[in-house]
């Protein structure tokens, strides 16, 4: 199977890119049924606006479901430090889409050392925290088209 991740701050928000890797998924599902995205729930450690976070979880699964894509996505529990590396090795591709003005972007930063290649909009500080190549691949357009194009043909570093 071919994973495809994307990877979340703690915080489960808007603007973090879900629903654009779901849009990216469904195009992806047509041309190779296999491909697969993980999604991390809010760790419950961690309770910056809980009510928020589940609604927001909630609003992707039926999003999810109206796209008919209930087998192409799995929701897991937060991944602790220590087992990130093996985490990122269930995956093929890291995508991190937020269009929020990160500020640095660890989760961006660990899977690359991990050997996993990444592909990001370069929101904020992702274009100068890890520049582009070195396992990262800045996708200056929205377009779920040119994306999945990048995705299908393996054109990222």
């Amino acid at each position: 199977m071919t994973g495809v991740q994307t990877c979340a701050l703690p915080i489960s928000e808007k603007g973090k890119g879900h629903y654009k890797a779901i849009d990216v998924l469904k195009l992806l599902t047509k041309i190779d049924n296999t491909f697969h995205l993980l999604i991390p729930e809010t760790p419950s450690s961690v309770e910056i606006d809980k009510l928020h976070e589940q609604q927001y979880i909630t609003g992707l699964k039926e999003y999810i479901y109206s796209q008919k894509l209930l087998s192409h996505v799995s929701f897991h529990k937060w991944i602790e430090k220590e087992d990130i590396a093996s985490f990122f090795h269930s995956g093929d591709l890291c995508l991190f889409f937020s269009t929020l003005p990160e500020t640095f972007g660890i989760s961006l930063v660990d899977a690359i050392s991990t050997g996993i290649p990444c592909i990001s909009f370069g929101a904020g500080a992702l274009k100068e925290t890890i520049p582009e190549g070195f396992g990262h691949t800045i996708i200056e357009s929205m377009n779920v088209e040119e994306i999945a194009d990048v995705i299908i043909n393996k054109k990222y570093s």
